[in-house]
């Protein structure tokens, strides 16, 4: 069970078309240890280095009484070449009763260089769709495309700035 956080680390590294997959086999290694739990769709941009480490540590405060699907971006756009990295992991806690560890899950990227671009279908393509979207993080004006909401059923934002 590597990926799951403990130490707020970010967790397992995967191939950006892995992610899926990755996911999967963690909650089928898990079966029956651990119960995947999302209310809300999370997520969290910022061009501030180290704030991937940083903004795991929240998720996995906040995820201790919300479950979500947290969606983690650190992007340095000034950075000369491309690269995209990605992770997953899971924030689990015990029930009350102690019975069985209620997990909510993390994946995490990193994007430096004009691939900062493909930011919305990076978060688009992994929202869980029919969960409310609430994201957090600096708005920048070339990022508020990625910000503003996609007409959805049941959908809704909020914005802070870190």
């Amino acid at each position: 069970m590597a990926a799951i956080t403990d130490n707020y680390s970010l967790g397992l590294q995967v191939e950006l078309d892995k992610i899926d997959s990755e996911l999967k086999r963690l909650w089928a290694q898990s079966e029956g240890t651990m119960t995947r739990a999302s209310l809300v769709n999370l997520a969290v941009y910022s061009e501030v280095p180290g704030s991937l480490e940083k903004n795991t540590q929240l998720i996995a405060k906040i995820a201790e009484n919300h479950a979500c699907r947290a969606i983690v971006i650190g992007a340095d756009c000034k950075a000369k070449a491309n690269r995209v990295e990605a992770w997953i992991s899971a924030h689990c806690h015990v029930t009350r009763t102690g019975s069985q560890q209620v997990c909510s899950e993390q994946i995490s990227f990193l994007l430096e260089g004009p691939c900062t671009s493909l930011l919305p279908s990076i978060v688009f393509s992994h929202l869980t769709s029919d969960l409310t979207t609430v994201k957090r993080g600096r708005i920048f004006p070339d990022k508020c495309a990625w910000l503003s909401l996609r007409k959805r059923k049941q959908s809704s934002g909020l914005c802070f700035a870190i």
